[in-house]
């Protein structure tokens, strides 16, 4: 897949990367990062300043780490972690698997190069991240703990997502499609992780499946909020995944949209998991965008009608008919194969758990 910013560079996406990068600015959160990190450059690498190891994580380890490591406060210190195996590479930095040395917490450090930022303008996308991310608190949320500088380094203490990435999972399956049953659970996670962002005033702005992971009993975990920003004002940036972007994004220079572009993303991972490809597929980022700003796609005959319907109605090219989550939730498509769904208190905010 393509990710598209808003002076219209194209970036290559790998499918198992689970790093990225960002859009929305936080001045505070920044200048902050700026005393700490930029004056301090140096070529220190993780080998060098940690005691690695081949670090195993037990499934009890992985349970008890989001409950404790919240609890942990204050500043830290590479020293206080023992790193493992890397987990992903990214375009500024690596993801590696770690353990708090106090307290035995299995997490994923994101390390990322100040250097490599800073060069290429990027800090402040990097701080806004973190600013949006960090105050989210969500079971279908991957959380961010904290984050620290050191010397040229950042480091993102986020929750360990053992199962990898949906785009991993759905290429481990047979003809590369999920059935009904799996579909829909992950559509009520994912459309119960949005609701959750937007009631916050939260766009994400790049839901893909490789923004999609999976923890160690395969509930989802929305990540990379690097193209998020907030939904209390209509948007103008050009910016996401080529194969995900909804057509008011693509109207000029000058786009208005708001929290439903996220809609128009779920519309197209309902197709992407059932179908193994996207509605808007091309040969080249022009081709794509111009089959999302004509609104035309095939949904095969093989679908059911529930189905057919359900993507149709988020993959309405008017924003204001598009399908709001709350009814995704409560779909007959999702309600058949998902029936779990029907015990969803949403209206209480209280989010569902599949155990």
């Amino acid at each position: 897949m393509s990710t598209i910013s808003s002076d219209g560079t194209e970036t290559s996406v790998d499918p198992n990367s689970d790093t990225n990068s960002s859009d929305f600015e936080d001045e505070d959160m920044d200048e902050e990062m700026k005393t700490m990190c930029i004056d301090s450059l140096s070529e220190r690498t993780v080998e060098e300043s940690s005691q690695s190891s081949d670090l195993l994580t037990s499934d009890l380890e992985v349970r008890t780490a989001g409950a404790n490591i919240t609890g942990l406060g204050g500043r830290f210190i590479l020293d206080d972690f023992v790193v493992g195996r890397p987990f992903g590479k990214g375009q500024y930095g690596s993801v590696y698997l770690a353990k708090t040395k106090k307290e035995g917490y299995v997490c994923v450090l994101k390390i990322v190069s100040i250097k490599k930022m800073h060069k290429a303008k990027g800090l402040h996308l990097m701080s806004s991240e973190i600013a949006i991310h960090k105050r989210l608190k969500h079971p279908f949320i991957l959380q961010l703990f904290n984050w620290f500088c050191e010397d040229d380094l950042l480091y993102l203490i986020l929750e360990c997502a053992l199962n990898g990435s949906l785009a991993k999972e759905l290429s481990l399956m047979k003809d590369g499609v999920f059935g009904c049953g799996m579909t829909c659970k992950y559509t009520v996670q994912v459309t119960d992780a949005l609701i959750y962002c937007h009631r916050h005033q939260i766009i994400h702005r790049d839901l893909k499946t490789e923004n999609i992971l999976l923890d160690h009993k395969k509930n989802i975990k929305l990540a990379d909020f690097g193209w998020s920003a907030k939904c209390s004002d209509t948007r103008k940036t050009f910016c996401g995944t080529a194969e995900y972007m909804p057509p008011e994004m693509l109207t000029g220079k000058e786009v208005t949209y708001d929290y439903k572009v996220d809609n128009w993303a779920v519309g197209v991972l309902i197709y992407e998991m059932l179908l193994g490809a996207t509605p808007f597929d091309g040969k080249n980022v022009p081709l794509i965008l111009s089959k999302i700003r004509l609104g035309k796609f095939h949904v095969p005959s093989m679908l059911e009608p529930e189905v057919k319907n359900l993507i149709k109605r988020l993959l309405q090219r008017n924003p204001l008919k598009r399908l709001e989550l709350t009814d995704v939730l409560r779909h007959p498509f999702v309600i058949k194969y998902y029936p779990k769904a029907r015990h969803l208190k949403f209206n209480e905010g209280e989010p569902f758990i599949d155990n």
